[in-house]
């Protein structure tokens, strides 16, 4: 039973990893898609400690959680600040300076 939710979290991953190489367009977007892919991990670590009857995952899950927590509040932080600043849209080729 396990096992199924494991295909599902990694096609999850895969999703996120080819939303994140593909997508060269939109910031918030990026922040979500890397959300969807810390969100696999997470998911990971508490299917394989419901396995293996252990308690590592779920203490690991919790530290992801904070760390996604932490990344998407200065992620938005960030995008908030430029916005103000340049008053333009949010593209990440904008941003780096070069077109991708």
């Amino acid at each position: 039973m396990v096992y199924n939710w494991l295909f599902f979290t990694l096609f999850l991953f895969i999703f996120s990893l080819f939303g994140i190489i593909y997508n060269n367009k939109n910031l918030i977007i990026t922040l979500i898609i890397i959300e969807i892919l810390l969100f696999s991990v997470i998911l990971n670590f508490i299917f394989f400690s419901i396995s293996l009857n252990l308690l590592y995952g779920y203490f690991y899950s919790i530290l992801v959680l904070g760390i996604a927590a932490a990344e998407t509040t200065l992620g938005l932080t960030l995008v908030i600040s430029f916005f103000k600043s340049t008053r333009k849209d949010l593209q990440i080729n904008r941003l780096v300076g070069t077109s991708l």
